[in-house]
């Protein structure tokens, strides 16, 4: 998919568990419990809002989950990968005590992020090439943190974070951009990130149709 100055991309990487829902429950507003391994990642339509139970690992691939997706409990790893979500509430990851992936193998495609794409307080963190209606914060995480090539429709948040290393780059966003009170211990890596000179519908409008949703 072409990228285009309005998409961000996300994955979320969480570790090994077994699956406790299967796809495609019968309800849009069914809640589908994610704990699983690589080997059985989630996969097809996910018609619900998907949440990860305490210390569970959680992998979902080539998916769209009509609702919200929440791993707030201390996950250990999330993986979300090539997926989009398309509900108001977003992607919000807490304490990921392994690894947060949110995007594809590669941040090759640009999967969409119904409202805020928000990880606080996680160890590794990669966030490539998402699409996001509203905000894309990364707050208090530790290990390793990279946020490149999205474009959020509102604003672009990495704030302290204590890392020992620190990549954000090739961002955009509509309003405005935080990259501050972070502490480094080795590599930082910031830029060419900018303003992507839409407004915020304009924005929201470019990611939905580039996603064809």
């Amino acid at each position: 998919m072409k990228r285009l100055p309005s998409i961000l991309l996300a994955a979320v990487i969480l570790p090994g568990a077994s699956m406790t829902a299967l796809a495609a429950p019968a309800s849009a507003n069914a809640t589908i419990v994610c704990d699983n391994t690589a080997d059985t990642a989630l996969s097809g339509l996910l018609n619900g809002t998907v949440v990860v139970p305490e210390g569970a690992d959680c992998y979902i691939q080539d998916t769209t989950i009509t609702g919200a997706f929440r791993a707030i409990h201390s996950p250990g790893v999330v993986s979300v990968t090539n997926t989009h979500v398309l509900a108001m509430g977003g992607l919000f990851v807490k304490g990921a005590t392994v690894s947060v992936t949110i995007g594809t193998e590669g941040c090759l495609v640009d999967p969409y992020a119904g409202r805020n794409l928000k990880v606080f307080d996680s160890h590794n963190v990669a966030i490539c090439q998402m699409s996001v209606r509203n905000n894309l914060m990364v707050k208090r995480s530790t290990g390793r943190v990279m946020v490149r090539d999205n474009i959020a429709c509102n604003n672009l948040g990495v704030t302290d974070n204590e890392v020992d290393g620190l990549r954000v780059w090739g961002n955009g966003y509509t309003r405005n951009k935080m990259i501050a009170r972070n502490t480094v211990a080795n590599t930082t890596a910031v830029h060419h990130n900018g303003d992507t000179g839409q407004s915020v519908n304009e924005c929201r409008a470019t990611i939905r149709q580039a996603n064809g949703l």
